[in-house]
């Protein structure tokens, strides 16, 4: 009898280490989700202030952009003819500002304004009207009287080369793949800045002025 309750105590203490090391890991396999849960909670909540600060700032840039439009074609509809020096350069800057959003298109874009493309297999049927690159040049320059080449390759013998260092607004600038043709131009405006009609899916829009592929020199018109 002393043996077999010896054994059963064993046993009783046996399993109670048992349940205690199984509640233990019970509790670390919990604390584990706890931890997983709020820390999922923090990401989430992080999340959702980052869309929050992207959005503000889509809403302050478009802010931006309506007000740099609005103002560019309120001096367009101000101004007499200008036909060369530093007037031709505002107008020209102003005539390429006061088409920011519009929409790109590949082949679109005439002195008169945006127009029907070619269609490029990235979006843009002919349906569409709007701008490319070169051709946003060309409406830009057309309103000081400047008529432009149609292609961005051809736009960067259109004017006397001067060195990216010398870069004032007005000018043209081009960009380049190694061992390819010029393939994109876009128009200084000054302040480190450029306008551009960019790719098919984007808008005319004011960057920063790149210079992945940036010629080292740019086209001066006046």
């Amino acid at each position: 009898a002393d043996a077999a309750f010896a054994a059963a105590t064993a046993a009783a203490r046996e399993q109670a280490a048992q349940l205690a090391a199984v509640a233990a890991e019970r509790a670390e396999v919990q604390r584990r989700l706890d931890a997983a849960e709020s820390a999922d909670a923090g990401l989430r909540q992080q999340r959702a202030r980052f869309d929050e600060w992207q959005r503000r700032l889509a809403q302050e840039q478009a802010a931006r952009d309506r007000a740099e439009r609005n103002a560019a074609t309120a001096r367009l509809g101000g101004a007499g003819p200008a036909v060369g020096g530093s007037a031709a350069v505002r107008r020209v800057i102003d005539r390429a500002m006061s088409q920011i959003g519009v929409q790109y298109v590949w082949g679109g874009g005439t002195g008169r304004g945006p127009s029907r493309g070619i269609p490029d297999g990235l979006g843009s049927p002919l349906d569409r009207v709007g701008f490319d690159c070169s051709g946003l040049m060309l409406y830009a320059f057309n309103g000081a009287g400047v008529s432009l080449p149609r292609v961005s390759r051809n736009q960067f013998n259109a004017g006397r080369k001067v060195p990216i260092s010398d870069l004032q607004p007005g000018d043209m600038v081009f960009f380049q793949n190694p061992g390819a043709p010029i393939h994109h131009v876009a128009l200084y405006i000054g302040n480190g800045k450029m306008i551009e009609a960019p790719y098919t899916g984007a808008s005319v829009r004011v960057v920063p002025l790149r210079t992945r592929g940036l010629l080292p020199q740019a086209t001066r018109v006046f």
